[in-house]
């Protein structure tokens, strides 16, 4: 594609570029160490290895912008850096790392919630995990959450309660299994790390165990009291329960699938000493 500028500058663009590159690499070797002065040479390729004499010329007498995608892991920090240039919105680690969980790694749909929470946060004021928690994402993954650490506190009745809601707003049970299971996963690693730890005669602070199995820092503390009132025995047995539920909702079992995550709920939700299972 070629376009013409009213001072007589041209733009060329060659779009899947690579089998380009390597029919005319000496030719475009030459353009690149001479550029012209009134044209312009834009190649999208897939691939630009450093290592060779092309990738030098161009990087030292033209420009390479990478387009690649941001790792899963830089997102947050990307985050809040475009949140402060493009909303002049300030925002925590804690509140950027949320937001990833919740809305996932699209950047389009990331930049439109901080659109949104910008409208929230006070003039001055700082987008914190606990904004995002109350304004973000639907109200069916917000009872689900609530619907677990109600499990996990003992309150089965209200548990229960919750999950009706969520059934009888059409919620798929694959979806709040999911939901579930992400947390419950996070409390089995970080048992098995304690585990593991006092086989090797160490000691292994249940803090630090959660930080390793991913729980972000500004659940610790009531991920902590969660998992103590959980119990060693039943943090082992966490991923078995799932495994379980999740092969019972894969027609392993002729249980209702309501009934599989009820079973789960009472599992998880018993007080230690009477849990014999």
């Amino acid at each position: 594609m070629m376009t013409m500028f009213g001072d007589g500058q041209r733009v060329v663009v060659v779009e899947d570029a690579d089998k380009f590159v390597t029919e005319y690499r000496g030719e475009l070797e030459d353009f690149a160490a001479k550029p012209s002065q009134s044209s312009t040479l834009i190649l999208l390729v897939g691939t630009f290895p450093s290592n060779t004499r092309l990738h030098k010329t161009v990087d030292e007498s033209g420009r390479l912008i990478d387009c690649s995608s941001l790792g899963e892991a830089a997102i947050p920090r990307w985050l809040g850096t475009w949140a402060l240039a493009a909303h002049r919105l300030n925002c925590d680690s804690a509140a950027t790392e949320l937001l990833v969980d919740l809305i996932g790694t699209e950047l389009g749909l990331l930049d439109q919630e901080l659109a949104k929470l910008a409208l929230v946060v006070p003039k001055g004021g700082k987008l914190t995990a606990v904004i995002v928690q109350e304004n973000v994402g639907s109200w069916r993954t917000r009872t689900t959450w609530e619907m677990l650490d109600l499990a996990l506190a003992g309150n089965v009745p209200e548990a229960i309660r919750q999950l009706d809601m969520l059934m009888q707003a059409g919620e798929n049970p694959v979806g709040i299994l999911a939901q579930i299971a992400y947390t419950l996963r996070k409390f089995a690693a970080a048992t098995q790390l304690i585990l593991d730890a006092e086989k090797l005669g160490k000691r292994l602070h249940l803090p630090a165990a959660l930080e390793q199995a991913g729980v972000k820092r500004f659940v610790i503390q009531k991920s902590e009291a969660q998992l103590k009132r959980l119990g060693r025995h039943r943090g082992a047995r966490l991923c078995d329960w799932l495994l379980k539920a999740d092969i019972d909702f894969k027609g392993g079992s002729r249980i209702a699938p309501r009934i599989i995550i009820e079973q789960l709920i009472l599992k998880i939700a018993a007080p230690q000493l009477k849990m014999m299972q």
